[in-house]
């Protein structure tokens, strides 16, 4: 058995006017096509806005001879007084923890663990971090 990391853990804070935004409904959901398996989960941000998820894993006998691109479709949405918020969207091609943000420079690859600050008033854009980039309202917070 083959232990990849499907998801790796989520830092977060949701803001609204630059306030933190106290029990509102964060969603993860992810769809590995590898093994056709789909899974979720939720918490609630804290008194400060704040929320973080596990990493999420999973196991492959065959993956782990079989030569394929990992794929991963990641969502974080944020439920807060009957709207849905697109915060994070992206397909992960790295089963390595961290895999989600991956960076290449001078042909060595990093990984940049995944720490956003949502504002709900944002309107869902295009990142072009990493590689492949991602899509939400989540902006990545400084190291």
């Amino acid at each position: 058995m083959f232990k990849v990391c499907l998801f790796s853990p989520v830092k977060g804070k949701v803001v609204l006017k630059g306030q933190p935004v106290v029990g509102a409904v964060i969603e993860r959901s992810y769809d590995w096509s590898w093994k056709n398996q789909k899974g979720r989960d939720e918490t609630k941000t804290d008194q400060n806005g704040e929320f973080s998820f596990p990493a999420i894993y999973g196991m492959m006998i065959l993956g782990s001879v079989l030569p394929h691109e990992p794929v991963i479709e990641q969502t974080i949405n944020i439920q807060y007084q009957g709207k849905t918020h697109e915060a994070w969207y992206t397909h992960k091609h790295d089963y390595s923890e961290n895999g989600d943000l991956v960076y290449s420079e001078n042909g060595k690859l990093t990984y940049r663990k995944v720490d956003i600050i949502c504002n709900i008033e944002d309107t869902p854009q295009k990142h072009k971090e990493g590689i492949l980039g991602y899509f939400g309202i989540g902006q990545l917070r400084s190291l």
